[in-house]
């Protein structure tokens, strides 16, 4: 089934606030003085990277945006493989999101 417009939009308010959050973690991470607050927050960026995910892969339409329409299955595979990790997603998640914006929110 083919997404709405709003269904973009919907998609698009959930990947922003999962970026978001992940963002704020993601410094707290990496800024962390001690292992407990960095465990902590590490635990939190995965629940986001796994929010991402289940969101992204439920719409067909947005996994298949998120690898890339025109890419062969090895670079499709090497995003698949990005995506699950914290070092990319921002980069990952902020790419979905401008093609999203820019294919179907005009």
């Amino acid at each position: 089934m083919e997404n709405t417009k709003e269904d973009w939009e919907k998609l698009s308010e959930i990947l922003n606030s999962i970026l978001n959050n992940f963002l704020i973690e993601y410094r707290i991470y990496r800024n962390a003085k001690n292992k407990k607050i960095k465990k902590e927050s590490e635990r939190r960026i995965e629940n986001e990277l796994s929010l991402a995910k289940n969101h992204i892969k439920r719409n067909p339409q947005a996994y298949l945006l998120l690898l890339g329409e025109d890419n062969d299955g090895m670079a499709k595979k090497v995003i698949q493989e990005e995506f699950e990790k914290k070092e990319y997603f921002q980069e990952l998640i902020s790419k979905l999101l401008e093609d999203i914006k820019n294919k179907y929110l005009k």
